[in-house]
């Protein structure tokens, strides 16, 4: 391949990538979807590199975006979230797009959204980078809070700040959204419902991702709460049936991936039951992930966890801290893995397994 590549070439290649991408996804063919995305990123990346005049703009937008329009990189950015926590043995690619991306746009954020396009904007730029430094701290499973540095603290205090500013400037802008919109053509209210519930379940994982204590996940439940019904909001807006075969597309991470966090991280039996039921009762692959998948290991995770129930209340001893998983995404299948405490009255860590398919 040639070092440098061209403006006209790399749009082609990156619109290849994605068409490649939604076929090998829709067929199943998680792996060679992967690899699609990172190429994607690595061409993306050497672009950057070998720009003389590298673009500034505050949400790494495209490094020439007369040549490649900002949407095309955005969704690469976007699918470096999946890959990050699906496939995270090989995202230092993904990882080090999204780290790419500067904080000072962050400083110019309204304090009120008037806009859904402006909503937007900062959305992308702030959960990207969010979630990848909530991703990142999955190795800190064994850590002691004398492992976490002010370095590291004031990192993720920087992120749940952008949050909370998000959050506080999206305010009311849903209810105006829904008041402006056709009410033939749900397209716009269905993304802005998109927009918060990503970014509620992304807030949760990010506030809880330094600590050992599994029990700070219940402080969110009301937000759980309102991810589920946003996501049934948004899926039932589609007006396609349960009970349908068919299983829809996107390349785009917007339903699964929040779903899946609260088959993990909510313990509350009736709203993580759900979240698993949704993922099982609309079929859906978007980009590299699976409903299916997400839900079995969401399954998983809570038979592991609620063989030591007490009433209907997890014990903290009981709880997991994450599970991992090695996967064969061609057969898709996985393996997967996760360490829990032996009792309530020993420290010692027993190993779970299970394998899966889907």
């Amino acid at each position: 391949m040639r070092s440098t590549i061209e403006p006209i070439d790399l749009k082609t290649t990156l619109l290849n990538c994605l068409l490649i991408l939604c076929f090998e996804a829709w067929n199943g063919n998680l792996n060679l979807a992967v690899q699609q995305v990172q190429t994607g990123i690595r061409l993306i990346l050497e672009w950057k590199a070998n720009s003389e005049k590298p673009h500034r703009e505050s949400n790494y937008s495209s490094v020439g975006p007369n040549f490649v329009e900002d949407d095309l990189v955005q969704i690469f950015c976007r699918l470096a979230i999946q890959v990050c926590f699906f496939a995270s043995d090989r995202s230092l690619d993904c990882r080090a797009i999204i780290r790419a991306e500067g904080t000072e746009f962050t400083a110019t954020m309204p304090t009120v959204f008037t806009t859904l396009k402006e909503a937007t904007l900062y959305h992308q730029g702030i959960l990207r980078r969010g979630m990848n430094f909530a991703s990142s701290q999955r190795r800190y499973e064994k850590f002691k809070p004398s492992d976490i540095t002010t370095e590291l603290y004031d990192e993720w205090q920087g992120h749940v700040k952008a949050f909370d500013r998000w959050l506080a400037a999206y305010g009311s802008l849903s209810g105006i959204v829904r008041e402006q919109g056709d009410p033939d053509n749900h397209t716009v209210v269905r993304k802005a419902k998109i927009l918060e519930l990503t970014m509620k379940a992304a807030y949760i994982s990010l506030s809880c991702c330094l600590t050992l204590d599994q029990m700070a996940y219940d402080d969110f439940n009301s937000m759980y709460e309102e991810v589920i019904e946003l996501c049934q909001d948004v899926l039932n807006d589609t007006r396609l049936p349960s009970t349908s075969r068919t299983t829809a597309y996107c390349f785009d991470s917007r339903l699964i991936l929040p779903l899946y966090f609260i088959g993990l991280q909510c313990r509350e039996r009736t709203l993580r039951r759900r979240a698993i039921n949704v993922l099982l009762d609309w079929p859906k692959r978007e980009g590299v992930w699976d409903t299916a998948f997400a839900a079995k290991v969401g399954q998983w995770a809570m038979h592991v966890e609620e063989k030591h129930l007490e009433g209907d209340f997890v014990p903290a001893w009981a709880r997991i801290q994450t599970v991992k998983w090695t996967s064969d995404l061609e057969n898709r299948s996985a393996l997967l893995f996760c360490r829990q405490r032996k009792s309530a009255n020993s420290e010692e860590m027993v190993p779970r397994r299970k394998m899966i398919s889907w």
